[in-house]
Formats: C-alpha cells, structure tokens, sequence
C-alpha cells in the first residue's frame, strides 16, 4: 500500500467522520481543558494489521528511551524498518491531511513536521511505561510550536483498561 494510498483513505474517513469530530473536538471533556477526539477505525483493519504486523516483535531499528517518566522503544530512523511504518508516519505528515485536520479543529495553518522532533514511531512490551506528562511544545528550531498531536494506535483488541 503505497503512502499515496493511504493519504487518500485518511482523507476521506476524516471528511467521512468531520461531523462526529468536530462535536467530540468542542465538547467539554471531564478532567481537562485539553481538546481532543478519538477516531476509532481510523484506517480499515486489514492496513492497521498491515501496519501492526510491521512493528519488528525484537525492537529491532528501536532504541530505548528510559527514565522515571518512562520506559519505551522509539524510532524515527525508517531505514531499518519496513516500508509501510514510513509510509503511514508520513500519510500523516501530509499538508493534505494538515489543512483537512486544521479544517475540522478550526486551528489555522497547522504544518507538519517532517523531522519529526521528538515524534516518530513507539512501541512497547511487558512492564513498559508513559506516565502522564506534557509533550515538547515546539519544534527542533524552537522557532514553531506543538499545537497538536496526532496518535495512532494499531494495537488489536485494544481495550478502554488499556
């Protein structure tokens, strides 16, 4: 699946589900002023096993980030890694996918970032952690700033205890 491809289906499950997104991005959320919304079923599930069966099971291409805040494996080095995790990493990245997310948050001119400071791919095992904490507010310039994450999760059977 070509990352063409799949810029094409982002686009479309977010006009598909611009109503649903829009009201869960503007409604109140209990113990936070932080604005969200979740989409589930983001990509159909034969890509998001595609790109879940993608991840290396041994870390490989991963490093590993550990401190009291946490315990987990990041990579933004796709070199290593199959083709698909770039592919998807970058669909999100597109400024298609930008403008159409600034569209539906009513926060104008988002930009990607393709250096993906302080972002990229995550994976974790057994006994793995993130506490709670606050994420880089710019860029590697110091120049733009984080005004929104975007999250992907391709685990299967993942729970709301989760």
């Amino acid at each position: 699946m070509s990352k063409d491809h799949l810029i094409d289906i982002l686009l479309g499950r977010l006009e598909s589900s611009a109503e649903a997104i829009r009201k869960d991005w503007y409604a109140p959320h209990e113990g936070t002023q932080t604005r969200y919304c979740t989409i589930d079923n983001l990509l159909p599930e034969t890509v998001a096993k595609e790109i879940y069966d993608a991840f290396p099971r041994d870390a490989n291409g991963f490093h590993t980030q550990a401190s009291f805040r946490e315990h987990k494996r990041n990579s933004g080095n796709f070199d290593q890694l199959p083709r698909i995790l770039a592919d998807i990493t970058f669909a999100m990245q597109d400024p298609r996918v930008a403008e159409k997310i600034s569209e539906l948050t009513g926060m104008p001119e988002l930009e990607p970032d393709p250096h993906l400071y302080a972002g990229g791919l995550s994976m974790m095992f057994k006994n793995d952690f993130l506490n709670p904490h606050i994420d880089n507010s710019h860029e590697a310039t110091k120049k733009k700033y984080r005004r929104i994450n975007l999250l992907y999760y391709v685990t299967p059977n993942w729970g709301e205890g989760d």
